[in-house]
């Protein structure tokens, strides 16, 4: 475990190429991880930058939740194929864990299933907009931006979703 930012993004940069580690704020009370960047992501060089990422920004601005509050980043810090290995499951939950600690979010919001397994550990059974209390940190499952990309009837749950985060918030002080 790395006990700053500074050195774990390091160790990624080291172990990984063409890594996309995070963007938004690292004091940020509301974490949003998705599950692998895409080729425009890499390009850029910041998480959700492309089409997913112009999906985010309107489900955000439409929301009233400012970028510039929040932590995103994903599960795989690289692009990956849809089966990973264990290995490399293993390796960018590590990675995630150091991330978590190193930020103590208040909320996390899970996007997508292979996020969702392998954080709650349970297969993700669709929208329902509730929270799940693990460690003190609330969780919020939800879509993946690419399954709305793909199925544009699951943006109403995943706005659903979103909207629960900032009840929540306003409910307990939380900066979004």
């Amino acid at each position: 475990m790395f006990n700053n930012w500074e050195d774990l993004e390091k160790a990624i940069n080291n172990e990984l190429e063409q890594v996309i580690f995070d963007c938004g704020n690292r004091n940020a009370d509301v974490m949003f991880i998705g599950d692998f960047p895409s080729n425009e992501d890499i390009i850029k060089g910041i998480p959700f930058s492309g089409k997913q990422g112009q999906i985010l920004d309107k489900a955000f601005a439409g929301l009233g939740i400012n970028k510039e509050k929040v932590y995103i980043t994903n599960l795989f810090k690289t692009i990956q194929n849809e089966n990973p290995s264990a290995e490399i499951i293993n390796n960018n939950m590590n990675y995630l864990r150091n991330q978590v600690i190193l930020l103590k979010p208040k909320i996390i919001v899970l996007m997508g299933k292979i996020v969702v397994s392998n954080i709650l550990g349970k297969e993700y059974e669709g929208v329902n907009s509730e929270f799940v209390n693990k460690k003190d940190i609330l969780y919020m499952p939800t879509y993946s931006v690419y399954d709305i990309y793909k199925d544009e009837d699951k943006k109403i749950n995943f706005w659903l979703d979103l909207k629960s985060v900032i009840s929540k918030c306003k409910e307990s002080n939380f900066n979004i």
